[in-house]
């Protein structure tokens, strides 16, 4: 579903080498369960398997991102992680909560739905930066 994404992107600095990012990515990414489709020496993209079995105590993933290292002119690396929100999710089930309600004509439930997700939607983003940000430094925690 690639018309369905909101896109986003955090970074940070660090003294790492090229290779040791990746290395750390890939460690990190293999624990997390992610699936990583292409590693290059200078970046490397990542997606999370939606049909794999999972318990509901498991933290919240990423749909799908990419780290890519760049030069900085101080001598440092820039690690950035681009990062995608899927939206389709929430747009199936409120396209059919919309079918149901006004095929009952129960109207005051569109109104309960909508502010459902307009609260919901929100939080939903902050977690998906919170996680980024997260993988992000984890990443990393090997630099300090």
């Amino acid at each position: 579903m690639r018309y369905f994404k909101l896109k986003f992107h955090t970074s940070a600095t660090t003294t790492l080498e090229s290779y040791e990012i990746i290395a750390l990515a890939q460690l990190e990414l293999n624990e997390k369960k992610y699936n990583v489709d292409y590693v290059t020496d200078k970046s490397i993209a990542f997606k999370d398997n939606l049909w794999r079995l999972r318990w509901s105590t498991e933290p919240y993933m990423l749909d799908e991102g990419e780290l890519i290292i760049s030069d900085n002119p101080n001598g440092e690396k820039l690690l950035t992680l681009n990062y995608c929100w899927e939206y389709y999710q929430f747009l199936l089930a409120y396209g059919c909560m919309l079918i149901v309600l006004i095929s009952d004509k129960a109207y005051e439930g569109i109104w309960f739905f909508s502010i459902f997700y307009v609260i919901v939607i929100p939080i939903d983003i902050l977690r998906a930066k919170s996680k980024a940000k997260q993988l992000l430094a984890n990443v990393l925690k090997a630099d300090t």
